[in-house]
C-alpha cells in the first residue's frame, strides 16, 4: 500500500493544528510552544507528578554536511568509475550512468549484469548512493535508443539487480528513451508516443522495488502517464536545464510556465526533485532566482559537474555554499527540555525543537532513536515520522521514556540517531543523518541517573532498552 496520500494529508494538517502534550508516551510533532525561547527551564507534569526541566538552546552550524540522499552529485559511469574518493570530494550522491549502446538489438548478457552488480558494491563500500539512469546514447551516437520491445526486455532483465541494490539507489531516472536518456530525439519515435512512454514507465515501476521512486524529465510526461491510467505516486522530476531559459529549455511549455512549476512544487512535498544546470542565462541563472526556485520546487540534488560556468557564477556571487548546504533536508536542534536528574526506573522527559532549513523534506522513511550512553548504553525508537519535518518548518517532539530499574547510577549523554533503514546500511555511520549543530546529534552530556533524584514515575509506553 502506498501511504503517501495519507502523509500529504497529515503534512498539510500540521500547518493548521497543534497536537497534544505527549505525556502518554507517544511523540508529539507540533510547532514549538509559546515561550519556547524562555531560558528558565520549566516543568513537566501530569496527574502522577511533576519534574523540573532544564532548557538548553543550540548553536546552528553552517558547515557542509555529508548527509545521505541530498546535495551536489558527481557524474559517474557505474562500470568504469571507482567511488572510493567521492566522499573526500564532498559528495554523498553520484549520478550513475549505465551505458547500453552495445545492446541495441540484443538482450543483456549475464556478464554485463554482473558488472552492474559489482558497480553497486563499489557505491555501497564508498558510502554513496545513486541517482541512476540507463541510456543507449550520449552526444556522439547516431542511434539514440533501442526499439520498444528491446527496452522492455532489458528492463525486465534488470529486476533482480535493482532489487538486490535498492539500498544504494536513491532514485532512478526514467532514462532508456532518446539521447542521454532524456526523452527527446528518440531514433524510434518513443519520446513522442504516449503509449510507448507509458509502457516504459510501467515496466520500470514494476521491476523497481516499491520503496524506490523514479523521475521523469518534464512534468508533462508525468501528467500524460497519469492521464493514460498510470499512478503518479512514485514519479518525481529531474530538470536537466535548470534556469537555462524562461522554459528551462522546454522543461515547461512557454504558455503555462507557472502552472507546471506549481505542479512540480506540489510533487516536491513528497517526491524527490533534482537535476542539473546546462547554460549561463543571466539574470535567471544568477543567485537570486536560483535560491528562490530551489526552495520553491524543493530540490534535493543538483549536478556538481555541470554546468561548470553556472557553478562558477554561483561561487562568484556568493550563493554556492548556501546551495550546497540547503539542497534536500537540513535538520538542526534549536531547543531541548529535559529532567537532567533521573532515578533508576523512573521517567526521562524529553522535549526537542527541530528545524528543517533545507529546500526539501526527507523522502525515504527513517526511524529516529534516542541513545542514552554512559557506563552502559540504551536505545529507544521514537514514534515520529521525520518525513513530516517539512522544508522551512519547525516541529516539537516530546516524550516520556522509562529507564530500566537496574540502570547504573552516574553520568550519561543523550543523543539522536537516524540510521538508514536498510539492514545492509543500518550499521554504517556513513549513511546516518547528522544534525546541523555545533554539537552534532548530541542533546546533552549531563543526564545524571541518581537514586536521590526527585521522583517522576508517570505512565509511559516507551522504555530504554540495552543497546
Amino acid at each position: 500500500m502506498n501511504f503517501r496520500p495519507f502523509i500529504l494529508i497529515i503534512l498539510l494538517g500540521l500547518f493548521s493544528a497543534a497536537c497534544g502534550s505527549g505525556s502518554g508516551g507517544s511523540a508529539v510533532q507540533t510547532t514549538p510552544p509559546a515561550g519556547s525561547s524562555d531560558n528558565n527551564g520549566g516543568s513537566a507534569s501530569d496527574d502522577q507528578g511533576s519534574v523540573d526541566l532544564t532548557h538548553k538552546t543550540f548553536i546552528a552550524s553552517t558547515d557542509a554536511l555529508l548527509n545521505p540522499e541530498r546535495g551536489l552529485y558527481k557524474w559517474t559511469d557505474l562500470l568504469e568509475d571507482d567511488y572510493s574518493g567521492l566522499r573526500s570530494e564532498g559528495y554523498t550522491l553520484a549520478y550513475v550512468r549505465v551505458m547500453l549502446k552495445n545492446y541495441l538489438a540484443a538482450p543483456l548478457d549475464a556478464a554485463f549484469i554482473a558488472q552492474i552488480n559489482q558497480g553497486f558494491g563499489k557505491l555501497r563500500n564508498a558510502g554513496v548512493k545513486a541517482v541512476l539512469r540507463f541510456v543507449y546514447s550520449d552526444s556522439e551516437e547516431v542511434v539514440t535508443d533501442a526499439p520498444l520491445n528491446i527496452i522492455l526486455q532489458h528492463i525486465s532483465q534488470l529486476k533482480d539487480v535493482l532489487n538486490q541494490n535498492a539500498d544504494v539507489i536513491y532514485v532512478m531516472q526514467a532514462g532508456f528513451i532518446g539521447r542521454w536518456g532524456e526523452w527527446h530525439s528518440s531514433t524510434n519515435g518513443l519520446d513522442t508516443d504516449a503509449p510507448s512512454r507509458k509502457a516504459v514507465l510501467d515496466a520500470i515501476l514494476n521491476v523497481l522495488p516499491a520503496s524506490r521512486d523514479i523521475q521523469v524529465r518534464t512534468p508533462m510526461f508525468k501528467d500524460s502517464y497519469v492521464s493514460l491510467g498510470g499512478s503518479g505516486d512514485r514519479i518525481g522530476h529531474h530538470n536537466d536545464c535548470f534556469l537555462a531559459s524562461d522554459t528551462d529549455e522546454g522543461t515547461y511549455p512557454h504558455e503555462a510556465i507557472d502552472v507546471w512549476k506549481d505542479y512540480v512544487a506540489k510533487d516536491g512535498l513528497l517526491l524527490p526533485v533534482g537535476g542539473e544546470t546546462c547554460a549561463v542565462n543571466p539574470p535567471r541563472s544568477d543567485c537570486t532566482t536560483a535560491l528562490a526556485e530551489l526552495n520553491q520546487l524543493h530540490y534535493s540534488f543538483l549536478s556538481g559537474s555541470y554546468s561548470p560556468d553556472v557553478l562558477a557564477n554561483w561561487q562568484a556571487q556568493g550563493c554556492l555554499d548556501e546551495i550546497k548546504s540547503r539542497l534536500g533536508y537540513r535538520f538542526s536542534l534549536t531547543d531541548a527540555w529535559f529532567n537532567d536528574h533521573v532515578k533508576p526506573g523512573d521517567v526521562l522527559h524529553v522535549k526537542l525543537a527541530i528545524k528543517n532549513d533545507g529546500f526539501a523534506p526527507l523522502y525515504d522513511p527513517r526511524d529516529v532513536y534516542l541513545l542514552l550512553e554512559g557506563s552502559s548504553s540504551y536505545i529507544v525508537k521514537l514514534d515520529v515520522v521525520p518525513s513530516l519535518w517539512a522544508a522551512g518548518s519547525s516541529v516539537t517532539v516530546e516524550e516520556n521514556i522509562g529507564l530500566p530499574n537496574l540502570v547504573a547510577e552516574g553520568k550519561y549523554s543523550l543523543s539522536i540517531w537516524m540510521p538508514d533503514r536498510a539492514s545492509t546500511l543500518a550499521g554504517n555511520p556513513l549513511y546516518d543523518i547528522e544534525f546541523a549543530n555545533a554539537s552534532g546529534n548530541l542533546i546533552t552530556d549531563s543526564i545524571t541517573v541518581d537514586s536521590t533524584a526527585k521522583p517522576y514515575a508517570v505512565e509511559t509506553n516507551l522504555f530504554f532498552e540495552p543497546k
